[in-house]
């Protein structure tokens, strides 16, 4: 083997080695992006909930007030 096949050789190993690298970073940062993105949308489900449920509240208090002899 030649010294610039040698060369060339460890720098294309190199390269596989820091592309592998940089694919397992992006690999693990998009897997807990993923993750994060879940608990989010799980949180604004469980906020978009409660502001219902807040609004039915008010609706029926709301409504007890302007209609008082109605049972809800």
């Amino acid at each position: 083997m030649s010294t610039a096949s040698a060369s060339s050789s460890c720098s294309l190993s190199s390269s596989v080695s820091t592309t592998t690298s940089v694919t397992n970073t992006d690999h693990e940062r998009l897997r807990m992006l993923m993750s994060r993105n879940r608990e989010l949308q799980q949180r604004l489900q469980q906020e978009t909930l409660a502001t219902q449920n807040l609004e039915q509240e008010i609706t029926n208090i709301t409504t007890s007030y302007t209609h008082p002899h109605q049972r809800r």
